[in-house]
């Protein structure tokens, strides 16, 4: 069976068909037609204003295509011409200032008069003649003019007829010549009326650059880096100069946390390898050679100790709202870099993580015009030295117009208080030698939750920097506790160690960061574990000597008036033969009873007079002074739950639970008289008994079920 036809719809179509692409290509033809006739000057046959028609281009000029291929389709004719004379004017004008003579520099000669321009066709033409002729003469006096002043001698020119160098002329007769080129300058202003005070700040600048080019460069100062391993490794990325410092790496320091994550870096994005013993080797030659002194590990200390509650409230705004929202800003405490280091920091930014330029880079910048800007950078611009923006209408300043962002504002600043070097790194890197740290320590801390600890460590030197640790410390409840670990001291100050104990209710392993002060006697940090870091305990250490020293007090809190305290001193050197007259505690306070334990623990009982006044009182044994951690108050005027807020997970299949511990602490009014603000004075830890309620959000609400 035949196909169905269309019918008489087809044989309609065709023809309309045809009949669109005739007419679309006859306008084609018609238009490319007019197009050429309009444009093409062998057609019209139009003269130029130097009496050559536009179909004699001049030979050598740059314009010689361009002034017979102004293509202006449907362009009025007058206007096609005037485009075309401004092709042929500029021909033309280029040539004549070619072939204008030169003129002796030492001399004033007058410009020559313009030449009249041929006649034209018509007015518009004349008139459009006349002002290329003006616009020629102009350039072709400019032209003059600036050969005269290329031509007068200067101090160039007179360092040169004494037969010396130039830029050494220079340096010698820094007084004099620049008297006598700025005279020169001056004359050149008189003479020239016309000339452009760009002109002017040129040369000046031009000298002021050779003389710059004539000054030594000071080289970039960086930390060398002699390690074969790295060496080795590194060098195929990290260019190694004749001094031995390495690209990136000798201009950088870190803490032991943050070389860490750079080599884990490398391994991750750029495959390097290496066995667990070399990365530990490596991470320690560096966080000795180039790592932070003992002031700025402090600073950057909670970013270590791995802390959950810690305010960064305190911090620049800007540095906040830059950096904090991906990480804390201890990370970018625990650095210090030159500036070009800071700089490529942020380059290495956004290369990484691109979307961070408009997450949190960028800020709210304002380029240009009166509309308020990052009012958070102005502080950081402030204290880098930049200029501050305008209070008046919040009007951006100098440095956002040259178009910086948050960020740029936020890295001059670090690099102003962050740089490489500090006088304190410079004085221990000059007086390096391996801190001692074996023998027995005596330990004092504080769980959440579980109460105060009180103990000994004990390390044992294995090899340079590395220990072996035994801890024994008492427990609020009576239970004595074992760990056993090994630990590692970096750059004089910073110890990293691991211990385990097997006892029943406690932290299988914890980590354990401290910090040696400055005279090598205490350490104070936390030792931590728990899938987010959360569990940890607060400690504080004394080297034990023979020296009678207090460390802390356990139940130093007493009620006014009050008797029959007991207080438990914690420290070393404690004789065996101890009076109540060799503790002082101020006037009101009277010790009663004293009851040695051993060289580290002695029990006293205190009695406390009535109307004595409240506060803070210190503690001392004989001639050895103490810590203030008696507090004496009048009442509990609350108790709060610590911490607040607290901060936990359920968990589930992908991650697992964090957990959250509280205690209950009493707490009194602090110096002003009111209680429940800033000042409150915590006292103890109480017993309480815990419970969970529901906080509904939504009716029929059950979360309770599922967490606790």
């Amino acid at each position: 069976m035949p196909p169905a036809s269309n019918g008489p719809r087809t044989s309609l179509w065709n023809p309309l068909v045809w009949a669109i692409l005739v007419v679309i290509l006859g306008y084609g033809i018609w238009h490319q037609d007019r197009v050429s006739t309009v444009a093409s000057p062998s057609a019209q046959n139009i003269p130029t204003d130097a009496g050559r028609t536009e179909s004699e281009p001049q030979p050598g000029s740059d314009l010689t295509a361009a002034s017979g291929q102004v293509k202006v389709a449907s362009m009025p004719s007058a206007m096609a011409d005037y485009y075309r004379k401004l092709a042929g004017g500029s021909t033309q004008d280029s040539e004549s200032e070619a072939d204008t003579p030169d003129q002796d520099p030492q001399e004033d000669a007058p410009s020559p008069p313009a030449q009249p321009d041929a006649p034209t066709q018509d007015a518009t033409e004349d008139q459009d003649g006349t002002e290329e002729t003006e616009v020629r003469r102009v350039r072709r006096e400019g032209s003059e003019r600036g050969e005269r002043r290329r031509g007068r001698p200067g101090r160039r020119a007179r360092g040169q007829a004494q037969g010396g160098d130039p830029a050494v002329a220079t340096e010698s007769q820094d007084g004099s010549d620049a008297a006598g080129s700025e005279d020169d300058d001056e004359a050149d202003e008189d003479e020239d009326e016309h000339s452009s005070e760009g002109e002017g700040r040129g040369s000046r600048s031009d000298r002021s650059e050779r003389s710059e080019a004539s000054k030594k460069k000071k080289p970039r100062e960086g930390i060398p880096v002699h390690h074969p391993l790295i060496e080795e490794r590194c060098v195929t990325c990290h260019v190694r100069d004749d001094e031995g410092k390495m690209t990136r790496i000798s201009y950088m320091r870190k803490s032991p946390e943050a070389w860490e994550i750079s080599i884990k870096r490398m391994a991750r994005l750029y495959f390097v390898s290496l066995t667990p013993e070399e990365a530990k080797a490596t991470v320690r030659y560096l966080s000795e050679e180039h790592g932070l002194s003992r002031s700025e590990a402090r600073t950057a200390m909670y970013e270590s100790e791995r802390r959950v509650h810690w305010s960064e409230e305190d911090e620049d705004e800007a540095l906040r709202e830059t950096c904090a929202d991906c990480h804390t800003l201890g990370r970018v405490r625990s650095e210090r870099r030159d500036d070009l280091e800071w700089k490529l920091l942020k380059a290495t930014h956004l290369a990484l993580y691109p979307l961070v330029d408009f997450q949190s880079f960028q800020g709210r910048r304002s380029r240009g015009g009166g509309g308020s800007g990052d009012r958070s950078g102005d502080r950081s611009a402030d204290r880098s030295g930049g200029e501050p923006s305008s209070e008046e209408g919040g009007a951006p300043s100098s440095s956002r117009g040259r178009g910086q962002d948050r960020a740029d504002r936020v890295l001059a600043v670090l690099a102003a208080e962050q740089g490489l070097f500090s006088e304190e790194w410079r004085h221990w890197n000059q007086e390096k030698r391996e801190v001692p740290l074996d023998g027995r320590w005596i330990v004092k801390g504080h769980e959440v939750g579980r109460g105060p600890i009180r103990g000994t460590l004990d390390l044992k030197r294995i090899a340079t920097g590395e220990y072996e640790s035994k801890w024994t410390w008492l427990r609020a409840n009576g239970r004595t506790v074992v760990r056993n670990g090994t630990g590692l001291f970096y750059a004089g100050h910073s110890w990293r160690g691991r211990s385990t104990s097997t006892a029943p209710g406690e932290l299988e392993s914890i980590k354990e960061v401290l910090l040696l002060d400055e005279t090598w006697t205490r350490m104070e940090g936390r030792l931590f574990t728990g899938e987010y870091n959360e569990l940890g305990i607060e400690i504080e250490l004394l080297r034990a000597s023979a020296t009678p020293t207090i460390l802390g007090v356990l139940g130093g809190e007493m009620a006014v008036p009050s008797t029959g305290n007991r207080l438990e001193i914690i420290g070393c050197g404690f004789p065996e033969q101890i009076e109540p007259g060799d503790f002082h505690l101020g006037n009101g306070l009277t010790v009663t009873a004293v009851q040695r334990e051993d060289d580290t623990r002695v029990n006293i009982q205190v009695d406390v007079a009535a109307g004595i006044p409240l506060g803070r009182r210190a503690i001392d044994f004989r001639i050895h002074q103490g810590p203030r951690q008696i507090t004496l108050y009048d009442t509990i005027d609350g108790i709060r739950i610590r911490p607040n807020p607290g901060f936990s997970r359920i968990g589930g299949k992908v991650r697992p639970k964090q957990l959250e511990r509280f205690e209950a602490v009493a707490f009194t009014r602090g110096p002003d008289g009111i209680p429940f603000n800033e000042d409150d004075v915590d006292l103890m830890t109480v017993p309480v008994r815990w419970h969970l309620e529901e906080f509904p959000i939504r009716p029929g609400d059950d979360d309770l079920q599922f967490v606790g």
